[in-house]
């Protein structure tokens, strides 16, 4: 959810129906969990990211990201980076896909180590017949304790004119690295999107809307991942510079 964390008010807004928006929130918001177990790091401490989609049958159902970040900083530093790359105001370029029409933050569960907020935007690119309109509900949170740092997130984006839903989940793991675990430690993250079955199956329509949407909000977000692990390696950089 970080690309919708700035807005670009227009004066053709839609009618946006705001009722349902609260409770959805507060489900969203009851379903983070930091208790998710990720792969076993092993003994690699090397920076990597990767992509995979799996599909049913011969469509893409579910997409999902992993990244590992080793870094010379402490758990508590890196946290407090990661943070700040969360909810900074320009933490996201807008791109010509995601054309943001409309955003608001949750007055509810406001606090310095949670958020929520409800994006409405249009996805436009050359495959789709026509821009789509789509409203994006985020919620994010911050665990931390002596020795770990746990962002958990859950969005929602709906697709009303095609009576989609999709879902993705995003963790965020801090530990120490066994080296030296004071002094360094290692960022894992886990994002994965996912659509939900209407129940009667998918007509013709929604399929095609399906993967182009599916992939387009996989595209940024990797964007935005990628730019959060370049922003952990590149600000732990220009500290040691500064401290040497």
């Amino acid at each position: 959810m970080a690309f919708v964390a700035q807005s670009q008010p227009r004066v053709d807004r839609p009618f946006f129906q705001t009722s349902t928006d609260e409770p959805m929130l507060a489900e969203l918001s009851s379903n983070l969990r930091a208790d998710l177990v990720l792969p076993n790091r092993g003994d690699t401490l090397t920076v990597s990211f990767s992509t995979q989609a799996k599909s049913n049958g011969d469509r893409e159902t579910r997409i999902e990201i992993t990244s590992s970040t080793p870094l010379a900083c402490s758990v508590q530093e890196a946290g407090r980076l990661l943070w700040h790359y969360i909810t900074r105001q320009d933490a996201s370029s807008h791109e010509p896909d995601f054309n943001i029409n409309q955003l608001q933050s949750s007055k509810k569960a406001q606090t310095p180590y949670d958020r929520r907020c409800v994006a409405h935007l249009f996805i436009q690119n050359g495959q789709l017949d026509a821009p789509h309109y789509v409203k994006a509900l985020g919620v994010y949170r911050k665990y931390e304790d002596k020795n770990r740092v746990h962002l958990v997130a859950q969005a929602r984006w709906l697709v009303p004119a095609d009576g989609l839903e999709f879902v993705d989940k995003h963790w965020t793991v801090i530990e120490p690295s066994p080296a030296e675990p004071e002094h360094s430690c290692i960022v894992r993250t886990y994002y994965l999107i996912e659509v939900k079955s209407p129940g009667m199956g998918f007509t013709h329509q929604q399929e095609s809307t399906r993967n182009l949407v599916m992939r387009a909000i996989t595209e940024k977000s990797r964007q935005i991942l990628q730019l959060m692990q370049n922003t952990f390696l590149d600000q732990v950089v220009e500290s040691s510079m500064l401290s040497s």
